[in-house]
């Protein structure tokens, strides 16, 4: 019976949770752009291989950021991680100030559209 209970209540749990974009897709891109407009925007690179490009993390806001682009095929997926937590956002709000507020976010939505592409806004949990 409670295992029951458990699997009805599941649903609503999880449409509580938050949930942000953490991940930004940028379409039609290749390793040597990436590691030139990382470059450009003053990062230092810590890892380049086939799949991925790492910065080193730096100071901003106080604490310390730094940017993992994932590479598959021609599509990369640019993250971040700000004082040791994921960057994310919730961009479907109509709540403005969510993203005012989120400094980290907006220097890694800057940094994507840097590469002068469209922008796709992805999930994770």
């Amino acid at each position: 019976m409670k295992y029951l209970l458990a699997l009805l209540l599941l649903p609503c749990l999880t449409i509580a949770q938050k949930k942000g974009n953490n991940a930004i897709v940028i379409p039609a891109i290749n390793k040597q752009d990436v590691i030139k407009v990382f470059k450009e925007k003053g990062f230092t690179i810590k890892k380049a291989d086939k799949r991925y490009v790492m910065t080193v993390p730096q100071s901003a806001f106080n604490s310390t950021i730094e940017f993992k682009m994932t590479l598959e095929g021609n599509t990369a997926y640019l993250m971040g991680v700000y004082n040791g937590d994921s960057i994310s956002a919730d961009v479907d709000s109509s709540d403005s100030s969510t993203k005012k507020n989120n400094a980290p976010f907006l220097l890694m939505d800057s940094l994507a559209r840097s590469f002068g592409k469209p922008l796709i806004y992805e999930t994770y949990l």
